[in-house]
């Protein structure tokens, strides 16, 4: 079960992860009423173009595990920004979202997942998305052209309506997962790499030379 939480539902007994995660895409792809379903369950009652960064800050509960997601939008300027490539670098996971009415959405998410592939870590989730599949009479762009390009770049792809929230739960439940799955992976190695130090330490400190 995919559920937002408040700070204060949290039992000290779950397993706790943040996850900061960006949003890339043209101008009216949907990134804020995605980021507003996300961490509100509302579709946002006035829609405005963002200018430079919007960003929320929610929390999902899935089994015994709360996780705190950063949900950071950037606009289309941000692609030129100089620091673009550390926080594509720095961040857990990217999402990059089009219209699949427009075909110039469409184009921008082709510079955005080049951009992100060459910046972003290797383990690093990319998710191409395509939004607003509630127009489905005005498609433009095949799910299969989606598909395509996410095969391209190694991403995973989903169509999802930011405005009835249909298929947004399995996009945040696929995203969580994979980002906890990679968490728990590198704190086990990291377990790993203290217990090897200490055994060696202890070695070494019971060693007697003559």
């Amino acid at each position: 079960m995919v559920e937002p939480l408040e700070q204060n539902d949290i039992d000290p007994s779950w397993t706790l992860y943040s996850f900061p995660v960006l949003l890339f895409g043209s101008s009216g792809a949907g990134k804020t009423a995605t980021i507003s379903q996300i961490a509100d369950g509302a579709f946002p009652s006035a829609l405005v173009p963002t200018n430079g960064e919007n960003y929320k800050n929610t929390y999902i509960f899935i089994d015994d595990k709360a996780i705190k997601l950063f949900l950071y939008e950037c606009s289309e300027s941000d692609k030129h920004s100089a620091i673009l490539s550390y926080r594509v670098e720095k961040t857990n996971a990217v999402v990059i979202m089009y219209d699949i009415t427009n075909w110039d959405s469409f184009d921008f998410a082709k510079a955005w997942i080049s951009l992100a592939k060459k910046h972003a870590m290797e383990e690093t989730p990319i998710f191409l998305i395509g939004n607003k599949t509630d127009l489905i009479k005005a498609r433009n762009i095949k799910a299969s052209e989606g598909l395509e390009l996410a095969k391209q770049y190694g991403a995973d792809f989903y169509e999802i309506s930011a405005k009835t929230r249909k298929g947004l739960k399995e996009v945040v439940w696929n995203l969580v997962n994979k980002l906890m799955k990679r968490e728990d992976k590198m704190r086990r190695l990291e377990m790993e790499r203290i217990r090897k130090k200490k055994i060696a330490e202890t070695q070494s400190s019971s060693c007697k030379c003559f």
